[in-house]
């Protein structure tokens, strides 16, 4: 399964994106967020590659 989830970079989105990954799905993230974005890349380099 594979999943897009928007709002991403704080919040709801961002514990979304945590479960999903723990779960072994492959997620595609967005965000306004840039900063948060390059924190979230580093702080998850397995769990999240920037497109």
């Amino acid at each position: 399964m594979k999943v897009l989830v928007t709002g991403a970079t704080s919040g709801l989105g961002r514990n979304a994106v945590e479960f999903l990954c723990q779960k072994g799905i492959s997620v595609r993230a967005t965000g306004r967020n840039e900063a948060m974005g390059k924190l979230l890349e580093k702080w998850a380099q397995s769990l999240f590659r920037r497109i």
